[in-house]
């Protein structure tokens, strides 16, 4: 069951002896919330439907006292007597037709102002025969009958079982919702929700990336690999600050430049340390022999597999790398286009679920490279965890 409001909350801006929902739709469950401000002395009563008759009978204790009660009366006498405190009032209430309509409520109240003062309290069920009115109250009202009345700011409020919540008229701009059950986190723009990355970045800033050797690093927006001896321990990484789960996706753009004949290199790689690819645990894409054939393999402790040959990649232009693990499958696309549509090669393979703890992207130099150089460019990183595609 879910609470919607009921009938139109009334706050109000003047003192006045009365505070009244007359629009509430017949429920069987309802709840009633009140807060009244109030000036002198006064004694909230609460009347169902407006009618007149002897049709209320109370049971209440004040600050754990014994119980007192009250029968055969016009109303439910809230403050039973009479008071001179402000008060916040809770209700619950069962509303059946041709039945006794029962409550059990509870209030509290300030006392004196200040901490050196504690609150006020009293517990009560009460209910209206049917008598006068057999049918479900559609109308709450809560009248003072003292000298005092109740203040500008006294409000009371209803919600009610069996209705539909009011649908949302408007979602905010910039409002994020998160799927809890992928770990998935959208972003809507105005028009449309678009799921957020785990982790992204322009390459506008070099905070948090650890460059390893030399002539691989973050320049210009990119990462820039000039002539990058691939050999030698020439790499850069970022750490996620976590371990992607089996399920994520991984995309980049790419721009091959050149490279010499007898080099190898890893575009990238996923790895459970911070050590070279190829020693640990990894998921890389090993570039070839300046040829730019790419082929998606894993390293489970050090121990190397090749999944599959995807092709070679363009030199002289972007293009944009797709990666997805999806448990035990690996899937590295290259496409032509940013939008990811126009598909130009592919490699898919089994990985391992002992291929675990990723939490690094690496790009550079892999164990046991070639002699050789490699120029190349990478922009636009955005890892996506817990998901396996993407809007």
């Amino acid at each position: 069951m879910a609470w919607a409001k009921n009938g139109t909350p009334l706050t109000l801006g003047s003192e006045l002896d009365d505070m009244d929902i007359t629009d509430l739709t017949a429920c069987k469950l309802n709840l009633f919330i009140g807060h009244i401000l109030r000036t002198g002395n006064v004694n909230p009563d609460v009347i169902l439907d407006n009618t007149t008759g002897n049709d209320y009978a109370t049971r209440y204790s004040y600050n754990g006292g014994t119980d007192a009660t009250q029968t055969s009366q016009p109303e439910h006498d809230i403050s039973s007597g009479g008071m001179g405190q402000n008060f916040f009032y809770v209700c619950y209430g069962v509303n059946i037709d041709s039945e006794e309509k029962l409550f059990i409520g509870f209030d509290m109240r300030t006392s004196e102002n200040g901490a050196t003062s504690a609150p006020n309290r009293k517990e009560h069920v009460w209910k209206k025969d049917t008598s006068t009115d057999t049918g479900q109250f559609t109308r709450l009202d809560i009248h003072n009958s003292n000298s005092g009345g109740f203040t500008s700011g006294s409000n009371i409020s209803a919600l009610g079982s069996e209705l539909t919540p009011a649908s949302a008229t408007s979602i905010e701009t910039g409002s994020i919702y998160i799927d809890t059950d992928t770990a998935s986190r959208w972003w809507y723009d105005g028009t449309n929700w678009n799921m957020r990355p785990t982790y992204e970045t322009d390459f506008s800033s070099s905070t948090g990336w650890t460059t390893v050797g030399s002539n691989v690093t973050i320049t210009g927006g990119v990462i820039q690999a000039s002539a990058m001896a691939t050999q030698s321990n020439n790499r850069i990484y970022y750490d996620l600050g976590s371990a992607l789960s089996d399920k994520f996706v991984v995309d980049f753009d790419h721009y091959a430049d050149t490279a010499s004949a007898g080099g190898f290199w890893q575009m990238f790689a996923l790895t459970d340390t911070t050590s070279i690819p190829r020693t640990d645990d990894s998921i890389h894409a090993l570039i070839d022999m300046g040829s730019w054939n790419t082929y998606l393999r894993y390293s489970n402790e050090g121990s190397e597999t090749n999944l599959a040959l995807a092709g070679s990649l363009t030199t002289g232009q972007w293009q944009y790398i797709r990666f997805v693990r999806d448990g035990t499958t690996g899937t590295l696309t290259v496409y032509s286009d940013s939008d990811r549509t126009n598909q130009v090669l592919s490699a898919t393979g089994t990985i391992p679920t002992t291929v675990t703890g990723l939490r690094y992207f690496q790009s550079g130099a892999i164990a046991s490279g070639n002699t050789g150089t490699a120029t190349y460019k990478i922009d636009n990183l955005k890892i996506y965890d817990g998901v396996t595609s993407i809007n």
